[in-house]
C-alpha cells in the first residue's frame, strides 16, 4: 500500500500545482478577448453588497476585485518560491499588471487598459506579500523569525 504524502511532499506538489491553476485562470479572466467576465463579475459583486446594505459604487467595487486577484499570486506565491522578498512582490505585481493593461489596450481592441487597476493589483500583490510574511512568521515564531519565506528582508 502507498503512503499518504507527508506535508512536505503536499507543500512541494500541491502548492505549484495550486499555483500555475491561478496563473492560468488568471490570464484567461485578464486576456479573454471578451471583457464580459469580467464586467459580470463587477455586477453581480456590487448588486450582491448592495442587496445587504453595502452601497458601494461599479467602480469601487472593481477595484476591490482587482485587489483581490493578484493577492493568491504573492501569498501562494512566496511558499513556492521560498527567497523572495515583499519588495520582490511588489515589483512582480506591478510588472504583471502593467503588461496585463498594456497588452489589454493594444492588442485586444474589446478590452480597455487602466492604470487604476495596475494601481489595484499592485495593492494586491502587496497585500498578498505581507498576509504571506505573517503566516510564515506565525509558524515559526517558536523559532524566532518567518519560517519558509524570505519576507521583509
Amino acid at each position: 500500500r502507498a503512503a499518504l504524502p507527508g506535508p512536505s511532499r503536499m507543500r512541494r506538489f500541491a502548492l505549484p500545482a495550486a499555483y500555475v491553476v491561478y496563473l492560468l485562470a488568471v490570464g484567461y479572466l485578464v486576456w479573454s478577448p471578451h471583457p464580459t467576465t469580467a464586467s459580470s463579475a463587477v455586477t453581480q459583486v456590487t448588486e450582491l453588497l448592495n442587496r445587504v446594505g453595502i452601497g458601494l459604487s461599479a467602480a469601487w467595487v472593481e477595484f476591490g476585485l482587482n485587489v483581490l486577484l493578484f493577492v493568491p499570486m504573492s501569498l501562494l506565491g512566496a511558499f513556492v518560491f521560498h527567497r523572495t522578498r515583499i519588495a520582490d512582490w511588489v515589483l512582480v505585481g506591478f510588472v504583471a499588471s502593467f503588461t496585463v493593461e498594456v497588452v489589454q489596450r493594444i492588442v485586444l481592441p474589446t478590452r480597455t487598459g487602466s492604470s487604476r487597476d495596475i494601481v489595484a493589483n499592485t495593492l494586491g500583490a502587496l497585500l498578498g506579500a505581507v498576509l504571506a510574511w505573517l503566516v510564515a512568521a506565525w509558524r515559526g515564531r517558536g523559532r524566532g523569525r518567518a519560517s519558509g519565506y524570505g519576507g521583509a528582508r
